[in-house]
């Protein structure tokens, strides 16, 4: 968990998240540490995300939404390239980038609040990384 995970998490963490956070702790499931950040990585997969965009206000407004979680997808590509957000916007931005940014292509990118997602099931079975949860394989769709 980088620092800039970590202060999200306490910003915005819910009772059960900092209960469950905790208790990961205690079990030493939990990898605290710096992340590398990966400017050239950041540059590409935001060029890629607004190509084509003739509305300089959305291809900023994206731009300001990839930057606040691209700290999900270093932390992912750090370790086992799995993020767990309820952002489906911003995983959107980033299925449009995997599309050529070959570092982000195999990223599993899982939406517990979504219907039909059984994301608690794929985490009982230790989260495998199954092809349809990749960020090359999501749909993109605002």
């Amino acid at each position: 968990m980088p620092p800039p995970l970590r202060e999200e998490w306490n910003n915005h963490a819910s009772t059960f998240a900092r209960t469950w956070l905790v208790a990961m702790r205690s079990k030493r499931r939990l990898l605290l540490g710096d992340v590398p950040e990966t400017s050239r990585l950041r540059r590409e997969i935001t060029r890629v995300a607004v190509a084509g965009l003739a509305d300089e206000t959305e291809a900023q407004a994206i731009q300001r939404a990839m930057a606040k979680d691209f700290h999900l997808l270093e932390a992912a590509l750090a370790t086992d390239k799995r993020v767990i957000s309820l952002d489906e916007k911003v995983r959107t931005h980033f299925c449009r980038a995997a599309s050529e940014v070959k570092a982000i292509k195999a990223v599993i990118w899982v939406n517990p609040g979504l219907e039909g997602v059984t994301a608690i099931v794929w985490i009982e079975e230790n989260a495998r990384a199954e092809r349809k949860r990749r960020l090359d394989c999501q749909p993109i769709s605002v």
